[in-house]
């Protein structure tokens, strides 16, 4: 028992000691690469960029919901790409449920997973979207090198 317990408590520091600063766990995603799962980088940016990391946030103008602001547009195309009507509106004040969106969306139009393409894909290709991209970008850069 105090092995296990010894053993717990070393997780916790590692996690506590190795965990990037500049996020917290809450915000993190993961993503599977190999057999490995690593954190997400590029979703959290676009959360970052979308949200500022709130759930529960809506904007009424463009009827966008949640933490990565979740359109019916992108309701109507992940229900297109399964092939039966699972998510609603709603569903983007839900965390997983837009992750779960955001990736099916992703794995369907954007399989490389291309961080320009990921942004055009989620913003749109209007005049904001070089606009969109940098902002990403720069959070992006923020995660994967937290000492810049």
């Amino acid at each position: 028992m105090k092995q296990i317990l010894l053993i717990f408590l070393f997780i916790l520091l590692c996690n506590w000691l190795f965990a990037p600063s500049s996020f917290t766990h809450k915000k993190t995603c993961y993503i599977e690469v190999g057999k490995i799962e690593q954190p997400d980088y590029l979703l959290q940016s676009v959360m970052f960029t979308e949200s500022s990391f709130r759930e529960k946030v809506i904007n009424k103008k463009e009827q966008a919901y949640g933490i990565i602001q979740i359109t019916q547009e992108t309701i109507n195309e992940a229900n297109d790409i399964i092939g039966y009507e699972k998510y609603k509106l709603e569903d983007g004040l839900e965390r997983q449920k837009s992750i779960e969106i955001w990736y099916l969306v992703q794995k369907h139009r954007n399989p490389d997973y291309d961080i320009k393409k990921a942004c055009l894909i989620w913003n749109g290709y209007g005049k904001s979207s070089e606009k969109y991209y940098q902002k990403v970008s720069q959070y992006l850069e923020k995660l994967i090198n937290p000492s810049l």
